[in-house]
């Protein structure tokens, strides 16, 4: 769930700082990050660096010299590098010994994180139509739809018309990570914006609209981009007239097959067990971390198992999925 949930913030990330613990070193978590950085770097090589952060180095007991080397040891094992071990200049990683607890080390840190984002140019225009990455989204009571996002280039401001995937809307309330109200929002700030009027998915990009008119172009387009692409990708499938609990049954199904590798039987036959559930969850981050869990843990258990999601959303608990429920065996 957790691997789901970084992989949608990666695509508004520049510098991952990879944070490991001076008594556990390389955990299987930190391999994961690894792996995804070290995808994206093979992708675009120039759109993302690595910083190291040795953390709990204040904890008693601890020979911090004797730890970080171990750590660069396991680290090397990973074709990551740092400068003490004679990384070269365009893949060596910084790294810093730091305490949450005492603050030892964050100044440090800022400072090398200032640094590598001039030694990667990174640049941005804030005059510019605000764009950004959508983290998370939910409803919230007295609030209604929620965003979570960082703002990537240009800036946001109060009363600015946005637009992510399918959704739009105006922004009514600008908050910063603290809660508290601000007037405009500059790249890279990370930003609560209120205003959406359905719930954007996290992971989809932002962007400002001129008028209210152009964020209606902007979904018409994508709109008709989607449809273009649903019909290509079912053209040349036979007909086939089914309920609208069955279509959702079958398409979720072929999601499992087709990204968890599912090969058993299909529903209903003697060797495998077949369990519909229907998923609710407070954002679209976390629907998707859960039901990419779920699916998971089907497909890793030693009997033939398919967790099937036939209903999936945001918000409180409906009438409609008490009734979906029992229709898609649930």
């Amino acid at each position: 769930a957790f691997k789901k949930m970084r992989q949608s913030g990666s695509s508004a990330t520049d510098v991952i700082v990879l944070v490991i613990a001076a008594d556990d070193g390389v955990s299987p978590q930190t391999v994961e990050i690894i792996d995804m950085y070290k995808s994206i770097r093979n992708a675009q090589p120039q759109s993302i660096s690595l910083v190291v952060a040795v953390s709990k180095v204040d904890k008693p007991g601890i020979d911090v010299d004797e730890s970080i080397r171990n750590i660069e040891n396991q680290l090397m094992t990973h074709e990551i590098y740092t400068e003490n071990v004679g990384g070269s200049d365009d893949d060596a990683c910084l790294l810093f010994p730091v305490s949450g607890l005492t603050g030892e080390g964050l100044d440090e840190l800022i400072d090398g994180l200032g640094l590598q984002s001039e030694m990667m140019d990174l640049r941005a225009d804030d005059a510019a139509h605000g764009e950004g990455i959508v983290i998370d989204a939910r409803i919230e009571k007295g609030l209604g739809v929620v965003a979570d996002a960082i703002i990537r280039w240009g800036s946001v401001t109060k009363g600015d018309f946005v637009v992510s995937g399918m959704h739009a809307g105006r922004v009514k309330f600008l908050n910063d990570v603290g809660n508290k109200p601000i007037k405009k929002a500059r790249p890279s700030q990370p930003v609560r914006i209120v205003g959406f009027k359905s719930l954007p998915k996290a992971g989809d990009p932002v962007v400002c609209a001129a008028s209210e008119d152009e964020a209606k172009e902007l979904i018409r387009l994508r709109e008709s981009e989607l449809m273009n692409a649903e019909r290509a990708e079912f053209e040349n499938e036979v007909e086939l007239q089914v309920t609208g609990t069955a279509a959702k049954q079958g398409s979720f199904t072929q999601k499992a097959h087709e990204h968890y590798g599912y090969e058993g039987e299909e529903e209903g036959s003697n060797n495998s067990i077949w369990i519909p559930v229907v998923i609710k969850a407070d954002s679209h981050g976390t629907l998707d971390a859960v039901k990419d869990a779920l699916v998971t843990i089907g497909t890793e258990s030693k009997l033939d198992i398919v967790i099937d999601p036939v209903e999936m959303s945001t918000g409180v608990v409906t009438m409609s999925d008490v009734v979906m429920a029992p229709e898609g065996d649930a």
